[in-house]
């Protein structure tokens, strides 16, 4: 939705609807890609769709690892 939203919907409309619903996500846990099971820790407002998610003792921010994509919601 983020990246289609361009020329379909309000962009506007679409940042705050993302913005809002993306905090609910925040504690829930995710599997990566790598494999890797993780919690979404913080919700960039600028990168929606690539939080901060923390795994043990580490932090993995998606919008510094761009090969990294969450697989699904755990």
């Amino acid at each position: 939705m983020e990246n289609n939203a361009f020329g379909v919907w309000d962009p506007v409309v679409v940042k705050a609807f993302l913005t809002n619903m993306a905090a609910y996500y925040i504690g829930d846990f995710v599997k990566l890609n790598t494999g890797v099971i993780g919690e979404i820790v913080y919700i960039n407002p600028r990168h929606i769709s690539q939080p901060l998610i923390r795994v043990n003792d580490n932090y993995i921010d998606l919008t510094m690892h761009l090969e990294i994509k969450i697989e699904e919601l755990i």
